[in-house]
Formats: structure tokens, sequence, C-alpha cells
């Protein structure tokens, strides 16, 4: 088959850069995939307990800093040298998730989530351009679908070392993270630096004029801001649903039903529950198992098109993940959302590597994270409000206390517990009452409304492009 013999053309480096992206973004993975629970679930052991509203904030700046320096550094990262970058980035992270691991004030642990934001921005593009050198016209579709797959497969066995490392302490799971960066660093010595040459030809304030000017080019800065949109939906699966899944989703049913083993689950109010972590397994596996595939299938039709109906499958799986208390429901949604990833994600790199000269490739694909920056910000802050005032079980159970208690009581650790006893219900049936009186499926609406108009936007913006 022509996809197998296209392998071939996928020589060595290509393969090491690979192993060396897998490891980053495990390190990122294992702590990502807690953060959301860590800081702002109320009823966490060693957690923050904030509010999901400095959640929000938290997320905005780390975001912002994250992926707006992609956009200024890559040309840099082409100029300087990206092995170079990849070095330097990778130190900047160990600090990152040091620190992030041992702040309990808001201000200073924000400070490291902007410090390690910045590592982990500057860490992308230089390995990315470095991956985009290695690929061609011909085998560029299947490099980049490899990349997402091979990325997804170090998701995958992220969630069982990420629950192993957590019950040692908080602070050893984000340690653990800085020293994937290590061997990082390690591997990275043995890139081919005659590949990575330097530009050293150009100023810096030249690099960044063009990186400017390149954002008035519809083709890279239009699209770009167009695809926040998917940024958007994205941020909520991986950072607003966790907490969601928390507060309202009972899976003891669908454990008990596939008879699932104990280590993938959890001992929850509601009884015996997947552990979340193991849920996001099946997001990576979809990707794992399809991303390849349908990069060969879609090789043939229109790269923007493709993208559309990523788009509109993420928004329709983010939804029904949340559409009620189901755990049926919720795996539905996770697959149908995960096959939108398949298709969007890929591509997205593949549209901007293709218009990019060689010699430019950690610019351009730099200038793609001003999309992340929009969507993850952007999408930290509303999801973090939203969920905060429409969403959070313990919020709901304040309110309604000060509403027909006349008590006034604050939203934490202890008011859901304060309206069970009030209402003489048990954790299962005071979790459907409030969510029968204030719909907190209803977050997602705002979210299905951005991924239609990110759709309608790149059809007028590209119809005759």
């Amino acid at each position: 088959m022509k996809i197998f013999s296209k392998f071939k053309t996928l020589g060595a480096d290509y393969w090491g850069l690979n192993l060396i992206q897998m490891i980053e973004r495990f390190a990122y993975w294992n702590a990502i995939l807690q953060l959301p629970i860590y800081i702002a679930q109320k009823d966490i052991p060693g957690g923050l307990h904030w509010e999901h509203t400095i959640k929000g904030m938290i997320y905005f700046w780390w975001a912002l800093v994250q992926n707006l320096t992609p956009v200024l550094i890559g040309g840099f990262a082409d100029k300087a040298g990206r092995k170079n970058m990849i070095i330097i980035s990778s130190i900047i992270s160990i600090i990152g998730y040091a620190l992030i691991g041992t702040q309990r004030e808001v201000w200073s642990f924000m400070l490291a989530a902007i410090i390690l934001g910045f590592g982990l921005g500057s860490f992308k593009p230089a390995l990315q351009g470095e991956i985009a050198v290695k690929l061609n016209d011909k085998n560029s579709t299947l490099g980049w679908a490899v990349y997402v797959m091979l990325v997804n497969l170090a998701v995958f066995f992220v969630p069982p070392f990420s629950i192993f490392i957590k019950q040692i302490s908080w602070q050893a799971l984000f340690l653990s993270s800085s020293a994937f960066f290590l061997v990082i660093i390690v591997l990275s010595l043995f890139i081919d630096k005659q590949k990575s040459k330097p530009l050293q030809d150009q100023k810096a304030l030249d690099v960044f004029k063009s990186t400017l000017k390149l954002l008035k080019n519809p083709k890279v800065g239009g699209f770009t801001l167009i695809v926040s949109g998917f940024t958007m939906i994205y941020m909520q699966f991986y950072e607003t649903l966790p907490n969601f899944i928390f507060d309202w989703i009972d899976t003891s049913k669908v454990a008990a039903d596939l008879s699932l083993p104990d280590f993938m689950l959890s001992i929850t109010p509601f009884g015996k529950s997947i552990s979340f972590e193991w849920l996001y397994i099946l997001n990576s596996a979809v990707i794992i198992i399809f991303v390849v595939p349908f990069s060969y299938i879609l090789t043939k039709n229109h790269i923007l098109r493709a993208i559309k109906l990523g788009i509109l499958l993420s928004a329709i799986g983010l939804y029904i993940s949340g559409s009620d208390r189901s755990g049926y429901s919720l795996l539905l949604g996770f697959i149908i959302y995960s096959f939108g990833e398949v298709i969007t994600n890929p591509r997205l790199t593949e549209y901007i590597s293709s218009i990019a000269p060689d010699m430019n490739k950690s610019q351009y694909l730099g200038l793609l994270n001003l999309s992340w920056a929009i969507g993850l910000g952007g999408g930290g802050l509303l999801g973090g409000w939203i969920y905060k005032h429409y969403g959070e079980k313990s919020f709901f159970a304040a309110k309604f206390l000060n509403e027909n208690f006349s008590l006034n009581i604050e939203n934490n650790s202890k008011s859901f517990e304060l309206f069970q006893s009030k209402m003489n219900l048990d954790y299962s049936a005071a979790t459907d009452f409030l969510f029968n009186l204030y719909n907190p499926q209803q977050i997602w609406l705002p979210f299905i409304f951005i991924g239609l108009l990110s759709i309608l936007l790149m059809w007028l913006f590209f119809r005759n492009k």
C-alpha cells in the first residue's frame, strides 16, 4: 500500500525528534491532567481549593505566555539555531514545573505558570520547525499525522504514571515533570546541527518585524484567528470538563457494566467509578488508532474543508460529554470529540507548514500558536467564569441554602455537605436535585456557538482562496 511506502521516506532524524516531542508531551500531560483538580476542586485533599475564576485567570496568563511566545520566538529559533533553543527552553521548563509544585500563593503560583509557559512556548516552534524541514510535499500529510499519533501515544501512557506519582504527593507529580526535561536535554545533544542551521544574516529586529508582517497575511493571520474557535473548545475539554466530571457525572454503572479492573477505578461518593484520568486515555486511543488512516483518506480533500468538519465534531462531542449525568453519554461525547481532534489537529499544522518556506518553518509554525493563545487564554477566562456561576456543584449548593434557608454561607468544600444535611438527601439524590434545578449542562452551549461561528467565518474568509 502507498501509505506504508511513504513511511520509508521519514528519516531517522524525524523519528528522533518525535521521541523528544513525546517525552515533552508526557511531562506536560502528567501535570496538566491533574492541574484543574489540584487548583479548584473543593473536596480534594492537599489541593489549593481556589475559585474557578482564579483557575481561569491562571490559565489565561499561562496560555497567553505559552502561546504568544512561539509567535515571537519562532523566528528567533530559526535565527539562533533550533537545537540551542530546545536546550534553553528545557532548562526554563524544569524551573517552571518545580515552582508550580511548590508555590501555594496565587501570585507566586501564577508567576510559576508564566515561567513554565515561556519555557514550553519556546520549545514548541523550535522542535516543530526542525521536524518540518525533515518533511517534503510528498510525505507532509503523513508526517504530521504520525507526529500527532506519537504525541497521543505518549499521552496514552500518562494516566497510570500520573495516578501513581500523585499518590506520593502533589509536589512529586510536578517535580517528576521537571525530571523528564533532563532526559530531553541529553537527547537534544544528538540533533544534527547542520540541519538546524541558524539564519545568521538576519538581525533580531528584522525577525520581529517580519513576524508582525506575516500576521497581516490572510493565509496566516486570518487563519490563526479563525481557528481559535477550535482551541477554545479544546480548552474546555481538557480544563473544564474534568471538574464537571468530578461534580456531576456518575460513571459507576459504566464501570460495573464493563467489569473494569480496580486499577482503572476510584472510590467516589457515587460508588466505584472510572478514574477520570483513564477517561482521557479513550481520547488518546481514538487519535492513535485513527489519525494516520484518516490522514491518508483525507489527503485528497481540501485542508480547510477537513478542518471545518473537525471543528464541528469537536463542538458536538464536547456538548454530548456533559449533556447529562450518564457515564455513557460521557463516553460517546469523548469519542465524537476525539474524532474532531483526529481530523483537525494535524491539518492545522500541515496547512501552515505547507505555505512556509523551509528556512522560516519555526516562524510560521510559531504564528499558529496565536490561535492557541486566543483560544486557551480566552477559553480559560470564559470557562472559569461560566463554570463558577453556572456549573459548579458547591456553588449551587451554597446558593440554594442561602436563598431557601436564609443562610449566608460561602462556596467551599463544606457547602454541599451542608446542603445534603439540610435536605436530608444522599450524595446521588442531592446531585440529581441540583442538576435538575440549575441545569449545569447549559455551560457547553456557548462553545457550540463558538465552533459554528468559526466554521462560518472560515467558509466566508476562504471561499475564494
